[in-house]
C-alpha cells in the first residue's frame, strides 16, 4: 500500500504532541502532512475513518499503525536494535551476497552506490556498514518518512559506530524515472546503480 496515492491515513496528532522527539522528527512528520495533504485526529479518529495511522511508538520512533485488525499491527525502521544491528555486529562482512552483488569485494576504495530503490533502507544499511557510500532514493513519501525518521536517531545516537555508518547514508525523495535522480547522477558520479524492485 506504500505506492497509492491516497491512503485511509490519519496523523496522530496528540500522540505526536505528548512524544520525546527531536526536533528533525517533528519536521518529517510536518512535511509529511503537506506531501501527502493529510487530516490529523486522534487515535479513535483513525480507527473509525483512516484505517491507518501514523505516530510515534513507545520507543520514539515514527511508526505507521495499521487499525484494520483488532489488535493493530505496526511498522517502524531502527537501525539502533534489532536484526540490522545484530547483522551490523555479526554480518557476514564482505562475504554476504549483497556486497558481491555490488562488487566491494573487487573493490579497492569505498564505493558510491545510488540506492534507487531504497524501500525501508536495510539494503542501504548494510551496504553502508561495509563502508559504501550510499544515496537512496524512495518514491513512497510514507517509507521515504519512516526511513528519514530512523536516520536522524541514529545520527543522534550514542553509539559512535552506528553515528560513522549513518554518515555514509544519504537519502531523496524521488522516482526512479523522475528527474530528481537524473539530475543527481549528473552531479555525483556513482560506481553502482542498486535496484531491488519490490515486483
Amino acid at each position: 500500500f506504500f505506492m497509492k496515492n491516497k491512503l485511509p491515513l490519519a496523523i496522530l496528532k496528540s500522540n505526536i504532541d505528548a512524544a520525546e522527539m527531536w526536533q528533525e522528527q517533528r519536521d518529517i512528520f510536518k512535511q509529511l502532512e503537506i506531501i501527502l495533504d493529510l487530516q490529523s485526529g486522534d487515535g479513535n479518529d483513525a480507527k473509525k475513518e483512516a484505517q491507518f495511522g501514523l505516530g510515534v511508538n513507545e520507543h520514539h520512533q515514527m511508526t505507521l499503525f495499521d487499525f484494520r485488525n483488532k489488535k493493530p499491527v505496526s511498522l517502524s525502521v531502527d537501525f539502533a536494535s534489532g536484526a540490522l544491528a545484530h547483522r551490523r555486529k555479526f554480518g557476514g562482512g564482505k562475504g554476504q551476497l549483497i556486497a558481491k552483488a555490488v562488487g566491494i569485494r573487487k573493490a579497492n576504495r569505498a564505493l558510491h552506490v545510488l540506492d534507487a530503490t531504497a524501500g525501508l533502507g536495510k539494503d542501504a544499511f548494510v551496504l553502508a556498514t561495509l563502508g559504501c557510500q550510499v544515496h537512496m532514493f524512495e518514491r513512497s513519501p510514507i517509507a521515504w518518512a519512516l526511513l528519514s525518521d530512523a536516520l536522524v536517531r541514529a545520527k543522534n545516537s550514542t553509539d559512535p559506530e552506528l553515528v560513522e555508518v549513518v554518515s555514509r547514508m544519504r537519502l531523496s525523495r524521488g522516482d526512479l524515472i523522475h528527474s530528481t535522480i537524473e539530475k543527481a547522477a549528473k552531479e555525483q558520479s556513482y560506481d553502482v546503480v542498486y535496484l531491488d524492485p519490490m515486483f
